[in-house]
């Protein structure tokens, strides 16, 4: 097979039975063998039962390639791109010379894969190879779509004639996924054109025939569209109602994320960052709990924009740090350095350059403790364990590594996870997230001791060193108030301080 672009190496890569036995179930492996049937000249039923039986039976390399091409296909449409990239890569140095028409699912497939990623001009120059590859009718006409689709995604939208009849081939055969789909692309150009009610026309054919196959999955993208249809037709609160629907439409974690994320997009073109906050809080919840870093750096760019607009720079920064890692770790997998990946690159880079030499402890830099002001001594507690906790589960995937990280039991991690629940209010804070990386060497005890005492010492100077006050805002005994603070007179806390 010809030379692939670099973003699909698979070096030391394998693909596991775990692989085949997760994505063989679902709509998005049915869609793939849809395919498969129309170029195979069999019935789908009859592609699937030869599919299973390749799966089973540790079939040769060409039709390996063929069954990892519809792995990676599944893989990338669940957000996983990097390893979906990988998956296609190791396919393509499986197939033969002689099986041409598994190199043009390949490179079809790669071609859906740089168009995701942005990068269409080279999506394009792989379709070029198709025509050169098969001759079979079906692959030839689906590779046209694919060219159509990236030709309008560059602004051709004169092409939306040409997807139409396009669309009449697949009608014909009854390939009823790529139909849909077809429909949602004229409905976007249509969209795009500003001809409101001409896209939901085809927004409407694409779901009748995405409910009546039980294709969920495309089912959700295009009610996902149509919001958007009414966030342009200036129908906010509409959009926003058919975006939660798209929600729960949704089969898949990528998906989910993808919703919340646009639904918070949708508020802060608004300006509503307040609105905007919880969504995209959300959708990043997701995306770190199933590692789908295609997402952060948008979602990411976007909080910090947020929590910037909001008056809250420490956190503001955190996301930029947090977006600018995602984006040089894409980055090293040979993904473009484009779109929110540009953009959150650049902004946490000229943050870095406006804070050059600003003092730590000022009132908008890491150093910045009016978090803790007028909150109880467990709400403030809660944020720090809640933002340690999530801090952490940025570096891991399970839950015993965390656990592992902490050097905490068990048992302490998840009674602590219980008690802070309702307490943290789902945002890291970013004093604290500093305070951790720098003192992540000490015990768990010894590290919410010492937090108590910076926080303590803060609050009691910040209280005009009146242990009554103290103890009234921290929701605490007097005699508690008393130890918290003890060896905390003025003048040894202004020398701890450094303020003598």
């Amino acid at each position: 097979m010809p030379e692939s672009p670099s973003i699909f190496t698979s070096n030391n890569f394998s693909i596991t039975t775990t692989s085949f036995n997760r994505f063989t179930q679902t709509n998005k492996w049915i869609e793939f063998v849809a395919h498969l049937s129309q170029f195979s000249e069999m019935s789908i039923a009859s592609t699937h039962e030869m599919i299973e039986l390749l799966k089973d039976n540790e079939p040769l390399n060409t039709r390996k390639a063929t069954l990892l091409a519809g792995i990676g296909r599944c893989q990338i449409h669940e957000g996983d791109l990097i390893t979906g990239a990988k998956t296609l890569g190791y396919a393509s140095t499986l197939a033969t010379d002689k099986d041409l028409d598994t190199q043009s699912l390949i490179t079809m497939e790669m071609s859906s894969f740089l168009a995701i990623t942005g990068q269409y001009d080279l999506a394009l120059i792989l379709l070029d190879r198709i025509p050169k590859l098969t001759k079979s009718k079906y692959l030839l006409k689906l590779a046209n779509y694919y060219r159509l689709v990236l030709q309008t995604r560059k602004g051709d939208y004169s092409l939306n004639t040409d997807l139409i009849n396009s669309a009449e081939y697949f009608k014909e055969i009854n390939e009823n996924a790529t139909l849909a789909y077809h429909y949602k692309n004229i409905g976007n150009i249509y969209r795009k054109q500003k001809e409101y009610d001409a896209a939901d026309t085809y927004y409407i054919k694409a779901l009748e025939i995405a409910q009546a196959m039980e294709y969920r999955h495309i089912e959700s993208a295009v009610t996902h569209d149509q919001g958007m249809l009414r966030y342009h037709q200036h129908e906010f609160n509409d959009a926003i109602e058919i975006l939660e629907k798209a929600y729960h439409l949704a089969d898949s974690y990528y998906t989910k994320s993808f919703i919340l994320m646009n639904t918070g997009y949708l508020h802060f073109g608004n300006n509503n960052w307040q609105s905007a906050s919880p969504y995209l809080q959300d959708s990043m919840k997701i995306v770190t709990k199933y590692n789908l870093y295609f997402l952060l750096p948008s979602l990411t760019y976007l909080l910090g924009k947020s929590h910037e607009e909001l008056g809250n720079p420490a956190v503001s920064v955190y996301y930029y740090r947090k977006g600018y890692e995602s984006a040089m770790e894409l980055l090293s997998h040979h993904f473009p350095c484009t779109g929110f990946r540009k953009k959150v690159i650049n902004i946490y880079v000229k943050t870095l350059s406006e804070n050059h030499g600003k003092q730590g402890h000022s009132e908008s830099g890491f150093g910045d403790l009016s978090f803790a002001i007028d909150k109880t001594l467990q709400q403030i507690r809660a944020i720090f364990q809640g933002s340690v906790f999530e801090t952490v589960g940025f570096q891991h995937r399970k839950v015993d590594d965390i656990i592992a990280d902490l050097g905490i039991p068990r048992r302490t991690y998840f009674d602590t996870k219980k008690r802070i629940n309702r307490l943290y209010p789902g945002i890291p804070q970013a004093y604290c997230v500093d305070f951790y990386n720098t003192n992540s060497e000490l015990t768990w005890s010894e590290l919410n001791q010492k937090y108590d005492f910076e926080i303590c010492s803060f609050l009691f100077e910040k209280y005009k060193f009146n242990k009554t006050v103290l103890s009234k805002k921290l929701s605490v005994s007097y005699t508690h108030a008393i130890k918290l603070t003890e060896g905390m007179s003025k003048p040894v806390l202004h020398k701890k301080l450094g303020r003598d």
